[in-house]
This record gives structure tokens, C-alpha cells and sequence, in this order.
């Protein structure tokens, strides 16, 4: 059977294959199917909706499958109406958002969602699509029945053995789609060694998801690094997991045999500061870990207990210091704007970030809260603040055309959103948070164009009255704050990536 997967065309930039995609490629490439991905919104990609449409249609597959995040939900439902106008094919939609919200989709015109994970549930899907099994044996499938009505059969455990599923397929997207320049081999060096989270946190949909902690053999994981070394030529991998380090001990024996093999190779890893010790960042280090990121999100220690982050502000500078002394870049998250949240409360977090930042090389940017659904916090506020199914709304900006201070500053755009409607003093306490992130993170981009101290610190002023020149034009025109940006992007993403 010809099987087409695809990602939608967004204004988000997917900087690398999508690996849920990729994964089910590879099971189905292993059973004998031909299979083609597309990603709509890879980084060299210049797909429309419908132009990949039309893509989609001239390949003439007898299934589609679509990856549904949130993020991309609005657009997905419009390539499947682009997709349905030119073709007779059925169409089958997953992931995480797909999940939680089956109807949706069905609603908006796909034939059935796959619910969980899919790579062992999609070879049956073919079967029911070739004749050979029925709708109702599909554990995890949703579909509507002859009289138009939503069906949600039982669901589907969870993978167990997850070194059961080959890696991912990569070579079925299309190369030119991410790779341009030889820096670009990193865009293939992305890998997720676990699956799951076994932490409650109330902003996270993980939670609702509820799949459980489970983690790939240590050989499992350094043999995929060794497979894209050979055929991508990239030795620079970042891991995707939720939290790589929850199991400190496979940790250790990924990294020994990482030590035992030679590999000369660069890494990076997300985890929690309450899930590493010295001994084992110094472990990670030696293993080629050049950088940790860290999930701390507040520096209440109230607002921290309400979000059920399940650390403690000590924790937090503790593993931050410990990651900075062992020799690796330390990237932060925070956020701001939790509904409960007074003025002093962003300040305490600010305050935090200040005492943080001697140690930390980046704070991630996009600091707002979004309220995510299925989450806790969506659906404890989505009546009070009337947020119910922001997703389906489309936005009229792009991300790949954002003005300077959009891209290299703070993501002020959830703010701009307002969906928790904030008084004008709390949004006055976020603005001067997200200026102390912004002039942070200039050091770190200003140090990709320099290692010289005075250098650096010229360019790092030169920077910021560009961040200020394109904030305060984006307030009269945004169209003028894009084009003036536009230079000065094109010259970041040499260092920064795309």
C-alpha cells in the first residue's frame, strides 16, 4: 500500500524531521508498504496548504496520515479539506492532541483518529483499509459509524518495549527540505531515548495523556547515534525526552558506553533539576553532554506547589550550579503569568532568574503560560476567562517572518493573548521580567559571533537597540518592523539555526 504521512504547513518551523512521523515510516517501510512524509513546516520547505495538497494528490497514496499538535491543529483541518476536494482517500489522523480531543478532528473531516500510539495500530489500520479487518478490532481507533456517530473503541496500551520499534525513518522525508549547509547535519541528530513522564505538573498535558514512564536499552539508544552518525554525517544529537535522567543508573550506562565505543559526539538532554546528582553530570559530561536543560518554571515556592512541579527553588539552583561547575550550558525555562499570580509573585520570579543567570547560559524565551488543553489549569480557568478552543483560531503572524525582538528576545506573543486577562500592574512586572530574560540571552548570542569579552559586549549593545528599534516599529507596523528585522534574522540563523 502507498502510504503518504505529513505534518501541516504552519507558522511554526519544525527545525527537524518530526519523529512521531518518522517513527511510523519505519514500521511501516519494515512491512513492506511505500511510504513518503512530508513536513509542511520544515525549515527549507515552501509548502502552502495548498500547494502540499496538490503534493499529496499527484502521489495518488491509498492512506494519509496526519500528525495533529495543537500547534498546528487549525491548519491541519484545512489541508484535510484542501486534501478532500482533490482526492478520494481516506484519512487518518494522530498525536498527542488527536489523543485527547478524538471528535475534533473527526468533526472537521477526517475519516478516523488513532488515539495513543500508533506504530503498532497503523499496520491494522491498513488491514481495516484493504478489507481484511474490521473498524471495531482497532484498539485506540475512533471513526464514525454508518449513521454518522462517533465511535471510540477501547483503548490501546502503551508500548512496553520500546526498543521493539525501529528507529526513526528519516531518509523517507525529504532531505533538501532540512539540509542546505553542512551545519544543517544537526537538524538529523534529534532522538528521544524515553517515552512519558511520571509527573503531575498542572500546566503539562502529560498528565491527561497518562502513558507512563518507559525508556529505550542503553545499547538501544547508542546504537541509533552511531546509525545517523553514519548516515548523516551529524555527531551533534539533542534528546527529546520529557526527562532523560529520571532513571540516574541507565543514564550512567548510556553514557559508559558511549565512553566505551569512542563516540565522538556532542549532546544535549532535557530533565529536572530534582533528577541529577554531581556524579552524574560529571558522567554526562565525559559521555560528550554539552548542555542540560531544565524545567523550573517558577521562583515562588507557592506558586510551584500549586503548579504540582514537585521541586523546590533550592533544588533548582542547586542542579544549575552543579550543571555549570561540571562544564556544561545550562538552559532554563520559567513562566509568567499564572492566573493566582500578583505582581510581587512575578518579582520573587525575576529576582530568581537574576540569582540564576551568573550560571545559566540561555533562559528560553517563551516564557507566558499558555493554557494548553486537557491540562489542569485549562480546565479549572477555560469557563472563568472563556479560552474554550483558542486552538481552532488561526494567527495571522508567521514565525517565519517575526521581527527581531520576536526571535532573539521574548516570545511576547501569549501576552499579547491575554487569555487570563491581566491587570495592567501584572503585565507591567511580566514586561520587566522578559526585559532581564531578553538582555540574558543577548550575551549567549552576541558569544556565537565572538569570544573576545569587549567584543562581545559591543555587539551585545548593538543587538539590544536593535531589539528596541524593532519592538518599538512593530508598535506602528509590523510589516516595517519585519522587513527592518529581516537582514539581521537571515545573519542570526547562521549561528542560531533556523
Amino acid at each position: 500500500m502507498r502510504v503518504l504521512l505529513a505534518q501541516a504547513p504552519s507558522p511554526i518551523v519544525n527545525t527537524s524531521p518530526p519523529l512521531g512521523l518518522g517513527y511510523l515510516g519505519a514500521v511501516l517501510e519494515r512491512a513492506g508498504h511505500e511510504v513518503l512524509i512530508l513536513d509542511g513546516s520544515a525549515p527549507y520547505a515552501e509548502f502552502t496548504i495548498e500547494s502540499m495538497a496538490r503534493e499529496i494528490a499527484r502521489w495518488e497514496p491509498d492512506l494519509v496520515g496526519l500528525t495533529l499538535t495543537i500547534s498546528f491543529a487549525a491548519h491541519t483541518y484545512r489541508l484535510i479539506r484542501e486534501i478532500k476536494r482533490l482526492l478520494d482517500v481516506p484519512i487518518i489522523v494522530g498525536g498527542p492532541h488527536a489523543t485527547l480531543f478524538p471528535e475534533e478532528p473527526l468533526r472537521f473531516g477526517a475519516d478516523m483518529v488513532f488515539r495513543g500510539e500508533a506504530e503498532e495500530g497503523m499496520l491494522e489500520v491498513i488491514e481495516y483499509v484493504e478489507g481484511r479487518r474490521r473498524a471495531d478490532e482497532i484498539a485506540g481507533l475512533s471513526y464514525l459509524n454508518a449513521s454518522g456517530k462517533p465511535v471510540h473503541n477501547p483503548p490501546r496500551p502503551p508500548i512496553r518495549d520500546l526498543d521493539s520499534i525501529p528507529f526513526p525513518a528519516k531518509h523517507l522525508f525529504i532531505r533538501e527540505h532540512y539540509y542546505r549547509v553542512p551545519s544543517d547535519s544537526i537538524r538529523f541528530g534529534n532522538i528521544v531515548t524515553s517515552r512519558g513522564c511520571p509527573f503531575r505538573c498542572t500546566y503539562c498535558a502529560n498528565v491527561a495523556l497518562s502513558r507512563g514512564w518507559r525508556a529505550r536499552s542503553p545499547r538501544n539508544v547508542v546504537d541509533e547515534m552511531k546509525e545517523l552518525m553514519e548516515r548523516y554525517g551529524t555527531r551533534k544529537f539533542n534528546w527529546f525526552d520529557d526527562a532523560a535522567t529520571i532513571d540516574q543508573n541507565r543514564m550512567m550506562e548510556i553514557c559508559q558506553l558511549i565512553i566505551d565505543e569512542g563516540l565522538d559526539v556532542e549532546w544535549t538532554c532535557i530533565t529536572r533539576v530534582n533528577a541529577v546528582s554531581r556524579e552524574l553530570l560529571r558522567m554526562m559530561r565525559r559521555a560528550g553532554c554539552v548542555g542540560v536543560t531544565y524545567g523550573i518554571e517558577s521562583g515562588n515556592p507557592e506558586t510551584l506547589r500549586r503548579i504540582r512541579k514537585g521541586i523546590t527553588v533550592e533544588q533548582a539552583e542547586r542542579a544549575v550550579k552543579m550543571t555549570y561547575e561540571a562544564g556544561m550550558d545550562c538552559y532554563v525555562n520559567f513562566m509568567f503569568g499564572f492566573p493566582w499570580e500578583g505582581p510581587g509573585d512575578v518579582r520573587m520570579t525575576t529576582k530568581f532568574i537574576r540569582q540564576l543567570s551568573p550560571y545559566v547560559t540561555y533562559i528560553q524565551p517563551g516564557g507566558v503560560l499558555v493554557p494548553f488543553p486537557a491540562t489542569q489549569i485549562y480546565e479549572e480557568y477555560k469557563g472563568e476567562y472563556g479560552f474554550e478552543g483558542w486552538w481552532l483560531e488561526e494567527g495571522e503572524e508567521d514565525e517565519r517572518d517575526e521581527p527581531l525582538f520576536q526571535r532573539i528576545f521574548f516570545d511576547y506573543r501569549p501576552l499579547q493573548r491575554n487569555w487570563f486577562r491581566y491587570p495592567p500592574e501584572v503585565v507591567r512586572e511580566i514586561m520587566r521580567a522578559a526585559e532581564v530574560v531578553g538582555r540574558h540571552n543577548l550575551n549567549y548570542h552576541a558569544g556565537k559571533l565572538t569570544g573576545n569579552g569587549f567584543l562581545r559586549g559591543l555587539i551585545r549593545e548593538a543587538i539590544y537597540l536593535l531589539v528596541l528599534l524593532t519592538r518599538s516599529l512593530y508598535g506602528l507596523s509590523r510589516s516595517l518592523s519585519i522587513w527592518v528585522s529581516k537582514p539581521f534574522v537571515k545573519f542570526a540563523e547562521r549561528y542560531h539555526g533556523k
